[in-house]
């Protein structure tokens, strides 16, 4: 048994039990534990080494041996070779543990059922997960299972499924789809598979083995679908829009809705020819759609929009907007999908909307040029006439003064005409002083005598001094950007919006201007450390609209944020490819002097 000779050089060999011997130094340890106490081991097994190492199962039984005083002297017992039975044993637990794992492990429902009795007699776990019955309770419930908790519809069923069964061959299956009633008294469709493995010793079929699985969620999804289905296609068809598939190997139709005929006046049979639609599709834009669904064809994108025009059957031009997307059907092909719609009349629209936007603008541009022309011809009018009349009546009031003091001899008379007529002056000192400022104000002269940059600066220097809001202005422009008139006019006027709306609404000690420029615009800036204007008061300020107007005839825009207590800033680019630079150097002339 242990592979030596003979049993001298067995005990000759093996002096030390604990590691000559057991595989497991433990097992030798509990031995000497139970021969201590109580005194004997029965059907102790363990592993042990042969001579050769390998390894075979033993099972002992000893006792001690005691002397006349009670004192062990020695173990004696027998051993026994169990290899062959502990393998037997290993084999058969460990098919038992894998059958019951799979069994329990199973997504569906692994049954045994007694076509005799009539009654389930084995069911996994899983059967509580689907219907909410322990097996336990299956098994107890008998031959009454299936009559109580099988659909009424489905009872025929049951009746077909036992005589099928009561002719089966060995190795036929059976497949059945019925409804039970789960423990919540819930319907669900249950899918089952059942085949005969067991007979009786007259032959007949004794025990099925079966296996179910829930299908409600699949019976539910495919009942939706085709809801889902028939409700598309009456979707589809009532749609003011062309549905279309192609296939994308052969470029031919699968399917075009009845919607075709309305677009373009042919049957839908001729969509199916080929290249009927191709050749519908306006020569000019023709070769383009073509080879815009070639490419997408090619990349197999997901989804694509292009629009073109196409021919009716009347000869009128339809304006269509196609969409589409590369998906793959139920074989495995690729194919396209998507839809036309008619926008025509949108087409039309924008065309319209287009060109009243021109009109628009021209008009806007008019009419600030126009304002514009009217506030110099003023300036001009007021300083060339009033002035020019204001400045004589003066002098003419100053030499009536003189004769008056030169040629009265009571001195009385002549101190009050005196008095009047230097009150007459100081008057028009003041009207003068009027007219050169409302002047200034419409159209201040250093900007069309010094340029954009000199108007900016003089009108910060004014409204620091006329708001008390300290005013910083850096100048980053270029010396090489020159504005004309126009482009000058709308800058002056933007800055001054920007300057009024300071100080009307931030309640800001200062402000910094910055004229700055970049790769591709020409920037002015305006920040105040004020409240924050709001995003409401942005989105309702005339102003904003007014100086965006203004930009935008430059193909500007002007943008404004605000930081609640922190600020506003103000900002206007207008890009440099759009300044008009001056052929020469402006004109240098002043209103006063």
């Amino acid at each position: 048994m242990y592979g030596y000779e003979s049993a001298r050089a067995l005990m000759e060999a093996l002096t030390d039990l604990n590691v000559q011997l057991y595989v497991d130094r433990s097992r030798r340890a509990e031995f000497e534990r139970l021969m201590k106490n109580p005194g004997e081991v029965v059907g102790f097994e363990s592993q042990v080494y042969r001579r050769d190492g390998t390894i075979i199962w033993i099972v002992e039984n000893s006792r001690v041996v005691r002397d006349a005083q009670g004192r062990p002297i020695l173990y004696e017992g027998t051993v026994q070779d169990i290899t062959s039975r502990k393998h037997t044993e290993m084999s058969l637990h460990a098919s038992q543990r894998f059958i019951e794992h799979v069994a329990q492990s199973s997504p569906n429902i692994l049954y045994v059922y007694d076509m005799i009795a009539a009654r389930f007699v084995y069911a996994n776990e899983r059967i509580f997960k689907i219907l909410g019955y322990t097996p336990g309770e299956l098994i107890a419930m008998g031959p009454m299972f299936h009559e109580q908790y099988t659909h009424p519809d489905d009872h025929w069923l049951l009746a077909e499924r036992s005589t099928e069964l009561a002719a089966a061959e060995d190795g036929e299956v059976f497949e059945y789809e019925f409804r039970m009633l789960d423990s919540d008294r819930r319907w669900r469709w249950i899918s089952a598979r059942e085949t005969v493995f067991n007979r009786s010793h007259d032959g007949r079929p004794h025990e099925v083995i079966g296996t179910a699985q829930d299908i409600t969620e699949r019976k539910d999804t495919l009942s939706a679908l085709q809801q889902s289905e028939e409700r598309f296609r009456r979707l589809v068809e009532g749609m003011d829009a062309l549905f279309w598939e192609r296939d994308v190997s052969t470029g031919r139709f699968n399917y075009v809705s009845p919607q075709a005929e309305k677009l373009l006046g042919y049957p839908v049979e001729d969509w199916y020819l080929p290249k009927f639609w191709l050749a519908k599709v306006q020569q000019d834009d023709r070769e383009r759609v073509a080879g815009f669904w070639q490419q997408t064809d090619r990349n197999g994108d997901h989804s694509h929009t292009t629009q073109y025009r196409m021919q009716r059957g009347d000869g009128k031009e339809v304006w269509v907007r196609d969409f589409g997307h590369v998906t793959v059907n139920e074989t495995g092909s690729q194919v396209l999908q998507g839809f036309m719609v008619d926008v025509t009349e949108r087409q039309r629209a924008r065309a319209e909307l287009r060109k009243s936007h021109e009109q628009l603008r021209a008009l806007s541009t008019r009419l600030q040029s126009a304002r514009e022309e009217e506030r110099i011809h003023i300036a001009r009018e007021i300083h060339d006439e009033l002035g020019g009349a204001l400045t004589a009546l003066k002098m003419d009031v100053s030499r009536v003064g003189a004769a008056v003091r030169n040629g009265q001899k009571h001195p009385d008379a002549v101190k009050e005409i005196e008095e009047r007529i230097f009150g007459m002056m100081t008057l028009l000192d003041g009207t003068m002083e009027s007219v050169r400022r409302i002047a200034t104000e419409l159209r201040p002269p250093v900007l069309d005598a010094f340029g954009i940059v000199a108007a900016i600066e003089w009108q910060a220097a004014e409204f620091e001094k006329r708001f008390s809001i300290a005013t910083k202005l850096q100048n980053r422009w270029s010396a090489e950007i020159k504005a004309d008139q126009a482009l000058a006019t709308a800058l002056f006027r933007i800055f001054q919006e920007m300057l009024t709306n300071v100080a009307r609404h931030s309640n800001a000690k200062a402000c910094v201007i910055l004229l700055d420029q970049d790769s591709r615009n020409l920037i002015l800036s305006v920040t105040d450390n004020g409240r924050g204007i709001t995003v409401a008061e942005r989105n309702a300020s005339l102003g904003l609209l007014g100086m965006r107007e203004r930009a935008q005839l430059f193909g500007g825009q002007v943008e404004i944020s605000g930081t609640p207590k922190a600020g506003t800033e103000a900002v206007l680019r207008i890009p440099l490819k759009n300044i008009i630079e001056m052929a020469a150097e402006p004109k240098k002339e002043r209103l006063w002097r």
